[in-house]
């Protein structure tokens, strides 16, 4: 068989794993996070440094314990609504997703002088408190699909093999061994010696993409805070991370017609395949640790000024992956090959993330917070056993992310028992190549009667982002990449009721 290639280039060599580019997505996955808190601080954005005084703040700045001066007792529950659609190749899909969840629980115990409100210069009391919130949720669906006329991903396969090679005989281990197994490569001869091609290369095939994903990273946050003065509040947290998540997809190419791609069965039949699937299974569950440490300075009555350090939480992940490719020739005979049950463990540290904020308070009419975030995906670890290919992982991490800022605001207004809240956050993009636009807009309402409250948020979070199935460079240095334009559309309705005791 003779062919001229067009090899694609991964943005991360292949040395042990199937494919290292998912753990450099993984990284920034776990390292990110969503707005947190009970519905009363996701009503205004999640703009709570420089706030205290909620069962919400455990999270961002533990200083705000030390507004206490009852015990109290909140719990959240939370609705999600998920619409995804995509454009690729010119064609549109949709996707809708449910979810139910309890993100929030929380309690402090607060030892507090009562008397004091004004400034003075002694030690006025202390709070203990321990909270659960939802740091990041995973839930997701999303389908493209369309007619490409330039690539397809086997070549990507067929690169695999030219660089790595395909494992012994009889051995399943990689992607490119899937691949050969079904047909969907060959070994051919070359002018400049042997390599592989790939079906349908040159593109003109249908491509299908469906991914769903679950899970979610959640946080429990045993702190304490003290109050000097009524002036100043220190705080320190230890966090006790967990995570879950997992992956599901199906990738499908179909309506293909390759007359100069004939590799031959053991039979010495040539075999003409028409359309081939590779479904992808991925499992992570993780534990992790992390120290905050806050502080709160009350300029005026009017006035406050918020600052949290946070610690890079260090992850240790179990997973579990499996991968499986299916292909149909022209007689309808269908062949398989798969690799199951691989199971690793990995750690990861997450980035240093600094946090500041001021709020400006308007007698008890009500207040307006804003926060300002800093980090720096690019200094994300990732470790295992396998030291090279570690050092692969951390160079294609600081290469692809860059430090971000994020953003936050919000109000209150107080109508006597009845509070009007409304925000917004803009979470800056940790790429370095291009942009991801991640925006929330919050509003709730708030009641309160006597020692109980009940809170109900809307939370509305907009994600465009683009999401290539591989990496296609041509051998004169094109990039021919495909990609899908994925719009996400995510509504959280959040209750929560509390009592102070």
């Amino acid at each position: 068989m003779k062919k001229t290639l067009t090899f694609l280039v991964f943005t991360t060599v292949i040395i042990s794993k199937v494919k290292a580019q998912s753990y450099v997505d993984d990284a920034l996955r776990y390292s990110q996070y969503n707005i947190m808190g009970t519905a009363r601080i996701q009503a205004i954005g999640g703009a709570q440094t420089a706030l205290g005084g909620d069962i919400g703040a455990f999270g961002i700045n533990p200083a705000g314990l030390g507004f206490y001066r009852k015990n109290d007792f909140a719990a959240s529950a939370q609705l999600g609504f998920d619409n995804t659609s995509s454009l690729y190749f010119g064609s549109n899909n949709s996707n809708n997703k449910t979810t139910f969840s309890l993100p929030g629980v929380g309690v402090a115990f607060a030892h507090a002088k009562t008397g004091d409100t004004g400034f003075t210069n002694n030690w006025l009391g202390y709070t203990f408190g321990v909270a659960l919130n939802r740091s990041n949720d995973f839930n997701s669906n999303y389908t493209f699909s369309g007619q490409n006329p330039t690539s397809s991903m086997t070549t990507s396969f067929a690169d695999m093999a030219y660089r790595n090679g395909l494992s012994d005989q009889g051995t399943t281990a990689t992607l490119a061994d899937m691949a050969y197994d079904t047909f969907l490569i060959d070994a051919i001869s070359t002018p400049q010696g042997p390599s592989y091609a790939g079906l349908s290369e040159n593109g003109n095939v249908k491509q299908f993409k469906n991914q769903r994903t679950s899970g979610a990273t959640n946080q429990i946050d045993i702190s304490f805070a003290g109050n000097y003065g009524n002036r100043l509040f220190l705080g320190a947290s230890l966090g006790v991370h967990t995570l879950h998540y997992k992956r599901d997809f199906l990738y499908n190419e179909s309506d293909i017609n390759d007359p100069g791609f004939n590799p031959i069965d053991a039979n010495g039949n040539p075999v003409n395949v028409n359309n081939w699937n590779y479904n992808d299974y991925l499992l992570n569950d993780g534990n992790g640790i992390d120290v905050k440490l806050g502080a709160i300075l009350r300029a005026n009555e009017m006035l406050r000024f918020g600052f949290s350090f946070h610690s890079p939480i260090w992850y240790n992940i179990r997973e579990e992956y499996n991968s499986a490719i299916t292909s149909n020739d022209q007689n309808n005979l269908l062949y398989s090959s798969n690799i199951n049950g691989i199971g690793y463990e990995y750690n990861l540290r997450t980035p240093i993330r600094l946090n500041g904020g001021a709020a400006v308070f308007f007698s008890k009419n009500g207040f307006i917070s804003a926060d300002i975030d800093y980090l720096d995906y690019s200094t994300i670890k990732y470790s295992s056993n396998d030291a090279t290919f570690d050092q692969v992982i951390n160079t294609s991490i600081s290469d692809r992310y860059k430090s971000a800022v994020n953003m936050r605001i919000g109000a209150e207004y107080k109508l006597d028992q009845i509070s009007l809240r409304a925000g917004y956050a803009n979470y800056g993009t940790p790429y370095q190549d291009y942009k991801s636009n991640n925006q929330f807009f919050t509003g709730g309402v708030g009641y309160r009667q006597d020692n109980f409250y009940v809170d109900l948020t809307g939370v509305y979070k907009t994600l465009n982002q683009t999401v290539s199935p591989y990496t296609a460079i041509t051998s004169s240095g094109a990039d021919i990449s495909p990609t899908a334009n994925i719009n996400n559309k995510h509504f959280n309705i959040m209750l929560t009721v509390g009592t102070r005791f």
